[in-house]
């Protein structure tokens, strides 16, 4: 380890230039895989409701139907 009078500006910077290109490159993997996580979270949201409206709508549909064959007996 070298002492701290041999040490040059130069290295200081250097070395301080080399930590903050890696915390840029580890802030820009952790931006990437947010981004990555937020547009599947996002897609499984949007297929859920998807489902949901479907499901709705077929019970809507079948209540209906139900509705409508009671009806018809009671007319008949």
């Amino acid at each position: 380890m070298r002492e701290f009078k041999d040490v040059k500006k130069r290295d200081v910077i250097r070395a301080f230039a080399t930590i903050r290109l890696a915390m840029e490159e580890k802030c820009d993997r952790l931006t990437d895989w947010t981004d990555q996580g937020n547009a599947l979270e996002q897609a499984l949201s949007l297929r859920m409701e998807e489902n949901v409206t479907k499901g709705l709508n077929f019970v809507e549909r079948f209540l209906l139907g139900a509705r409508e064959e009671v009806t018809e007996e009671g007319h008949s």
